[in-house]
């Protein structure tokens, strides 16, 4: 994948497929498009075409994405509780390097990032409190040179991480909203964008206060 800064998958915003069709494009420059198993669509009453998943549905992106660091955002709604809920993960199970998931958490339901290395171990950060079901977030996660960070609705979390891993791992496929057909998301996932780079605060800031109206935030 090319290095050049920016973009680099920008998921579709609006259904302007035919019912049936299991494309999920990216509008990025870079066609990183996924594979839908399971997933449908839901218009929220501000019109926003968002996808609905039932903790069983994925999206599928291969394993060609390489992003040492970066940054990933995502909207996200639950109506589950006490159960690891997929937002992003590029893992293949066990401890290998270059794993990242980033998910809620079934033992206590915070939002949580975690990385793997070499040795092997893992690093996890965590969001300040549980998430709510039925309730929209939007969460941002920060990784590679500059270390863990995490922003629940702009708002940069406590917990941190000096570790500087990313998503490296090239054995291993990209997913939305579940890993494979494992710990899947029961909710909705909208707006999720991956960069090259990572975003200043300003920036995401500025990306949650031009969105929130339309999930009623």
């Amino acid at each position: 994948m090319s290095k050049t800064r920016g973009i680099i998958f920008e998921a579709e915003v609006s259904r302007d497929v035919e019912p049936g069709v299991v494309t999920l494009y990216d509008m990025s420059r870079y066609a990183n498009n996924g594979v839908m198993t399971g997933v449908t669509w839901a218009q929220l009453p501000s019109d926003l075409w968002v996808m609905n998943l039932d903790g069983n549905d994925f999206i599928n992106f291969g394993t060609g994405i390489y992003v040492p660091i970066g940054t990933f955002s995502t909207w996200f709604y639950t109506t589950a509780s006490g159960a690891q809920q997929t937002l992003l993960a590029k893992d293949i199970g066990g401890q290998n390097n270059g794993d990242f998931t980033f998910d809620i958490n079934m033992a206590d339901d915070k939002i949580r990032l975690r990385l793997q290395d070499a040795s092997p171990s893992s690093q996890s950060i965590f969001s300040n409190v549980a998430v709510n079901t039925a309730q929209w977030y939007h969460v941002v996660v920060l990784f590679g040179t500059g270390g863990m960070i995490m922003y629940v609705n702009s708002v940069a979390q406590t917990d941190t991480d000096a570790f500087t891993g990313g998503i490296t791992n090239t054995a291993a496929t990209f997913y939305l909203g579940g890993l494979a057909a494992s710990f899947g998301l029961t909710g909705y996932l909208a707006m999720g964008e991956l960069y090259n780079y990572r975003l200043s605060a300003g920036q995401i800031l500025k990306r949650f206060e031009a969105t929130r109206s339309l999930f009623g935030v």
